[in-house]
């Protein structure tokens, strides 16, 4: 790939001609020239790049606009703070600030958190040897109650010596317990959705066990979302065609040639 070697003055001018895609940032500008406009990742890269260059300059307006700006904080961590630096290098301070306290707090937190995984150990080695074939007992362990031979099936296949197979019995009880209990809050209602996304087949085993109308509602929602995709992906499709369009002419203009 030919590209015209342009400085940054000459970069900024071309950049404020493009309307929908002025820039300020020569940390920006830098990415851009290191990026390829026929690649599908670096497109999205670039233009995320863009959107919290606005953020750090005016800020989000309502609640969306907040959480997209919260979420770009986390996935673009090192991009937020370099443009902090560029451009509010008080708040780029602070944030420094907040950072270090964090990492002391976690590692005051560690003892409570041993402590407690310790006792969860316990309490779990308790209910494995309880469910090793005599799942007669399941019953009677406070704070571990199952009604889903499922699940009791998902725990035989374990190691109780294993963090990540505790882990996932322990997330298995509470998928069971909002689907015989439902929800009751927001926060319950956050777990219990990122649950069914990160144990999808395990959650409708367990609610065509359990909940046989809630299955069924599942089932048919679950169809809709797959016709309503279908019917989107087109949209889908003239829109990305549109970008690259679009950002094809803006790489043109900020680093020459594009293959």
């Amino acid at each position: 790939m030919t590209r015209n070697k342009l400085d940054n003055e000459t970069i900024s001018i071309i950049l404020g001609a493009e309307p929908r895609y002025e820039t300020k940032s020569k940390y920006i500008m830098a990415k851009v020239r290191e990026r390829n406009v026929n690649n599908t990742d670096h497109r999205r890269y670039i233009i995320d790049l863009l959107h919290l260059e606005n953020y750090v300059l005016n800020g989000s307006h309502g609640f969306p606009s907040a959480m997209n700006f919260k979420r770009m904080q986390s996935g673009y961590e090192e991009e937020y703070l370099a443009l902090l630096k560029e451009f509010k290098p008080e708040v780029y301070q602070e944030k420094l600030e907040e950072r270090a306290k964090e990492i002391e707090d976690y590692k005051k937190s560690r003892l409570e958190i041993d402590k407690e995984r310790k006792k969860s150990i316990e309490e779990l080695t308790l209910f494995w040897k309880k469910c090793g074939g005599r799942v007669e007992f399941l019953g009677s362990d406070q704070g571990y109650q199952t009604k889903s031979r499922y699940i009791i099936d998902r725990l035989k296949e374990r190691n109780i010596n294993n963090y990540d197979d505790r882990q996932y019995i322990k997330d298995l009880l509470k998928i069971e317990k909002c689907v015989l209990n439902g929800v009751g809050g927001f926060a319950s209602a956050m777990l219990f959705g990122n649950l069914r996304s990160k144990y999808e087949k395990e959650y409708y085993a367990i609610v065509k066990e359990l909940n046989s109308e809630m299955y069924r509602r599942e089932l048919k929602e679950r169809a809709k979302e797959i016709k309503r995709q279908k019917e989107t992906k087109l949209e889908s499709q003239k829109q990305e065609k549109k970008d690259l369009e679009e950002l094809t002419e803006f790489w043109k203009k900020c680093s020459g040639e594009v293959e």
